[in-house]
C-alpha cells in the first residue's frame, strides 16, 4: 500500500513537470527505497552458522564467479521493482575453471 501512496505522490508532482517537483520527487522516492531496503535487512533471518572470525594478522579471502546479464539487467532494482516486479536472466561463469572476482582483506 505505501508504495502505491508513493507512485500516486510521484505521479502528481511528475505531472507539474517543474524540475522543482522533479527534484523532490527523486529524493522522496530514494529516501523510500532506502527505507524499504533497510526494512528487508533488519528483519530476514540468517540462516547460515555462525563462524570464528579470522584471526589478527590472518587474511579473509572472497573469490567469486563473473557474472553476465542475458535480458531484464537492472530490472530487479529499486525503485522499479517496487512497482512493476523485475526479472533478469543471468549466468555465472568461471574463467579457466577459476572465480574470476575476488578480494582479500587482512584483519
Amino acid at each position: 500500500e505505501a508504495v502505491e501512496l508513493l507512485a500516486a505522490q510521484r505521479d502528481r508532482w511528475l505531472q507539474q513537470r517543474r524540475a522543482e517537483t522533479m527534484m523532490r520527487a527523486a529524493r522522496h522516492y530514494e529516501g523510500a527505497v532506502a527505507r524499504c531496503i533497510s526494512n528487508g535487512v533488519l528483519t530476514c533471518v540468517c540462516a547460515t552458522k555462525a563462524t570464528q572470525p579470522p584471526s589478527f594478522g590472518d587474511w579473509a579471502v572472497s573469490e567469486v564467479p563473473s557474472r553476465i546479464d542475458l535480458a531484464g539487467g537492472w530490472s530487479d532494482t529499486p525503485p522499479l521493482c517496487y512497482e512493476h516486479g523485475g526479472a533478469v536472466v543471468t549466468a555465472a561463469i568461471a574463467i579457466d575453471g577459476a572465480c574470476a572476482l575476488g578480494c582479500r582483506a587482512r584483519r
